[in-house]
């Protein structure tokens, strides 16, 4: 198994389950969308930093040792040694060092599109799901092996349509209720066929590890396991592009109740349902203070699972971010 180099490190996956619509913002924009997502280059694909999920990650942090620690001080809890140590020392501190944890780019696993049945699907792709075991297996989790394997089995069907001018295939899971007239699926306005092979052990896997456990999640898990759909990569990549949410903002004059000038924009965000994992990496304590990346990280999960909710990206005031998260941790190094 690939593991992290630095032997002392031990490796968890973040996942994010998008409660309400999320803005991971790239700034302004010249097309039409003046406020659009966050992508990746070379993919487009949406992402999130990681350095703000990880100023996310340290200012919860630092709310759960203020109120549990330094009478909701957070000045005194930024300069506590659990944040020092996993996040590093703030600026001007007489004695500095680095944080032990590293948090990767928040990288989209599931993508939800609308459904002619079964309301909507999610959908993911042969090469997230390439990705998806690299990256479980640089944090040390155990991935696989399933039946479907999307880098062998997708490429020769896939083709195979193209020269046959036949629709894309889509993988499903045995119970599918996506499935129009046991022949195809209809997301959004892209039809389906069903191909062969089913993905039943594959969705049984990102619903168990990929979801929060508690039993208000129970119905999520399950919807999860029967609803993701394989698309190929260039369909997934049509959706992720064309399918998110484009809202218009506006502000209103005070006295006249009309727009104010230069008031209207449209804001691009990543729809709610939408499933995002980091990889994290805790080395061993930087500071006078050592400690393993194993306990560190074992104090990183209390503080953050103290609140199964996160806040991320930008709008938090109309309610826009908020994701459940859940952790799954790797073997050390």
């Amino acid at each position: 198994m690939t593991n992290v180099c630095n032997r002392k490190a031990v490796g968890a996956l973040l996942h994010l389950h998008a409660l309400t619509g999320v803005h991971w913002g790239s700034g302004s924009s010249l097309g039409t969308v003046d406020l659009p997502i966050q992508r990746e280059r070379h993919t487009e694909w949406p992402n999130g930093a990681g350095s703000a999920l990880k100023g996310v990650l340290r200012d919860t942090c630092r709310e759960a040792i203020a109120a549990k620690s330094h009478a909701g001080d957070r000045t005194k809890a930024d300069s506590d040694s659990s944040i020092r140590r996993l996040f590093g020392s703030i600026k001007g501190a007489a004695d500095t060092n680095a944080g032990a944890l590293c948090v990767t780019d928040a990288r989209l696993l599931a993508f939800p599109v609308r459904s002619l049945k079964g309301v909507f699907a999610w959908i993911t792709c042969p090469a997230v799901l390439t990705r998806l075991r690299r990256d479980a297996e640089l944090a040390g989790i155990e991935y696989g092996p399933f039946d479907f394997d999307p880098a062998t089995a997708a490429p020769a069907i896939v083709a195979a349509a193209v020269a046959n001018n036949q629709p894309s295939p889509a993988w499903i899971a045995d119970g599918c209720p996506l499935v129009v007239a046991d022949e195809f699926l209809q997301l959004d306005d892209e039809t389906l066929t069903i191909a062969g092979d089913r993905i039943t052990e594959l969705a049984n896997w990102i619903s168990e590890h990929c979801l929060p456990a508690g039993d208000d999640y129970q119905a999520t898990r399950q919807r999860l396991a029967k609803h993701l759909v394989v698309v190929p990569d260039d369909v997934f990549t049509h959706f992720s592009k064309y399918a998110t949410e484009v809202v218009a903002r506006i502000g209103l004059d005070y006295k006249t109740k009309t727009v104010k000038t230069g008031a209207l924009f449209y804001q691009e965000l990543l729809p709610a349902e939408s499933l995002m994992y980091s990889v994290l990496i805790v080395n061993e304590s930087r500071s006078e203070d050592p400690e393993s990346g194993s306990n560190l990280l074992s104090e990183l999960t209390s503080m953050i699972g103290s609140s199964s909710v996160l806040q991320v990206g930008g709008d938090e005031t109309t309610g826009k971010g908020y994701c459940s998260v859940h952790f799954s941790q790797g073997s050390q190094s």
